[in-house]
């Protein structure tokens, strides 16, 4: 092989290595200048957040990233104001801070000075049982307020008012009251007037129904005992017969007005003459409320006399009561005639007896009935006391009703009413043949002479004590088989039938439940069941008397419409 030809192939050498090197150290370079190249690394920095006493906040701070936004707000204690940070130059409660740096920052406050309180809803009177929750507020010197109600300090000066723990005001006892609200270093006195007379808005049902012959206008009052305007006080007058049970008052208001309503429709419903139970025959008359009121009294009842000289007991002064609920005006426009009195007297009853309570220097009493008569005087089943009741134009009924018992009593009261009216307005009475007492009622004379409210019936209409089969005052359950007249009755005698206490006790009388046990259901049926066999409206009886032919009067027209009837002559035949 030649020289030249050796030289070609040394030179294609050395160039093809000189190549070869020179990508591999391309490659070598480039892996390197890639390795070299280094990301910036990410600032961070830390927020410090604080707080003085008085205040919270809503974030204690942290590390972040740089610029990072952060919200903090800040929120001051019932009793301070925020003032502004330390740190940071904001007053601001809620700061966005972007974090460029550490910052340390502190939430600043400062305690309210309470400069008054104040009452938003003062009131010059409340009645007992009357509930008034006081609103008030706290003031501030810098402009602001909260309500303090709930935790506000109340005391009374005089005892007149209860206060409970959720800070309301009960009208307690009547009298003037003086009620100091104190809350902190500040307090404020209200004068407030408690008032023992409420006038309840009259409910529907105690107003006429519109559908009756006659409307009789009635007042009712409601006495009740109470030291404190929220418990009945049942030492002063037992609410119950037999149990001293002290209960709510707005439970034993709630019985109370129950136990009337029931009265008003048994009382309407008596005069459905001869209806027993039928419901055809309509009431003919309807009883239409003209005032609702609640009387609350404690220990120094001003309306009960002391003693009195013929009672040896305690009863009502009308004439300051009546004034004190201005009821002569009430009388005198609506043409009143009947005032329901429901009262809870002191006696010698079970209930204080057997708890050692009673003490018969403190009894009282209430009559069952008592009239204030122009014109007739008092006809009634009262103490006839002179002057007791005021006199005005008209003639009005005062029933006594007593809150420890029922519906029972309550028209038990009313059938006393009727046997005194109807007899007194009898003209030209014959011994022993008297219409009422002895044709209807059917008393004979006993060996004390006539003793009418005693004396055993002989099996005609029987009366307020005694049904016609009865053998003792009270006797409504008598099981006894007897033929009367009752249903049927005439003066001259009417068809007999056979009854006994099961013939009124299983009439159903459309009568509202009262809901107590003291109650004799037995006695409220006979009673409505004589009521309604008092000749009525359209009774179309003929009496014969001397030889003559009468008719009888509609008795009820006499017993309501009494100031006419008296006026105009009328007696119980025509």
């Amino acid at each position: 092989m030649d020289i030249k030809k050796i030289l070609s192939i040394f030179i294609f050498v050395s160039v093809l290595y000189s190549f070869l090197y020179s990508c591999s150290s391309d490659e070598e370079t480039t892996s390197s200048s890639v390795a070299d190249i280094s990301v910036p690394e990410v600032k961070k920095y830390t927020l410090s957040v604080t707080s003085e006493d008085g205040g919270t906040i809503s974030s204690d701070g942290g590390t972040y990233e740089e610029g990072t936004e952060i919200t903090i707000s800040v929120t001051a204690n019932e009793g301070y104001e925020f003032i502004g940070w330390d740190g940071i130059e904001s007053n601001e409660p809620s700061l966005t801070i972007t974090l460029n740096s550490n910052l340390n920052i502190k939430a600043l406050f400062k305690i309210l000075i309470l400069t008054s309180i104040e009452l938003l809803n003062p009131q010059d009177s409340i009645v007992v049982t009357e509930v008034y929750n006081p609103i008030l507020r706290a003031n501030y010197e810098n402009g602001t307020f909260k309500e303090i109600s709930q935790t506000v300090e109340i005391s009374s000066q005089n005892n007149k008012v209860s206060i409970k723990e959720n800070n309301s005001i009960v009208g307690g006892v009547k009298g003037d009251e003086i009620i100091t609200f104190k809350y902190e270093d500040q307090n404020v006195s209200q004068e407030i007037y408690v008032n023992n007379i409420e006038f309840e808005e009259i409910e529907e049902k105690f107003r006429s129904s519109n559908n009756a012959q006659i409307e009789v206008p009635v007042i009712i009052i409601n006495i009740y005992h109470t030291n404190d305007g929220i418990i009945h006080n049942d030492t002063i007058g037992p609410s119950d017969y037999f149990n001293i049970i002290n209960p709510p008052l707005i439970d034993l208001k709630s019985r109370i007005k129950n136990t009337l309503y029931a009265t008003k429709k048994a009382i309407e419903l008596g005069t459905s003459f001869r209806d027993y139970g039928k419901n055809e025959v309509s009431s003919y008359i309807s009883i239409d409320t003209k005032a609702y009121i609640n009387v609350y009294t404690n220990e120094e009842n001003s309306y009960l006399t002391k003693s009195h000289y013929y009672l040896s007991k305690r009863t009502y002064d009308y004439h300051t009561l009546f004034n004190d609920l201005n009821l002569e005006g009430i009388i005198r426009n609506e043409l009143v005639k009947e005032i329901w009195i429901t009262e809870f007297a002191y006696g010698e009853f079970p209930s204080l007896v057997d708890n050692n309570l009673y003490d018969n220097s403190k009894d009282s009493t209430i009559p069952e009935t008592n009239m204030s008569s122009p014109f007739t005087g008092d006809i009634s089943n009262s103490y006839k006391i002179p002057d007791d009741l005021p006199i005005y134009d008209n003639t009005y009924v005062v029933y006594g009703n007593s809150g420890a018992r029922s519906l029972d009593t309550n028209i038990h009261n009313r059938g006393h009413q009727i046997e005194n009216q109807l007899s007194f307005i009898e003209k030209n009475k014959i011994n022993g043949e008297e219409l009422f007492w002895n044709k209807f009622v059917g008393v004979n004379y006993d060996k004390y002479g006539l003793d009418y409210y005693s004396a055993v019936p002989n099996g005609r209409c029987g009366n307020t004590h005694f049904p016609p089969n009865g053998d003792d005052d009270y006797d409504y359950c008598n099981s006894i088989s007897i033929e009367s007249d009752l249903f049927n009755w005439t003066p001259q005698g009417g068809d007999k039938t056979i009854i006994n206490c099961e013939t009124w006790s299983n009439i159903n009388y459309n009568t509202p439940d009262v809901n107590y046990y003291n109650l004799n259901k037995i006695e409220v049926k006979w009673l409505i069941t004589w009521f309604q066999s008092i000749p009525g409206y359209n009774n179309n009886i003929s009496y014969l008397r001397d030889g003559n032919n009468y008719n009888l009067t509609n008795w009820w027209d006499l017993f309501y419409n009494w100031d006419n009837a008296i006026k105009e002559g009328k007696t119980l035949w025509e």
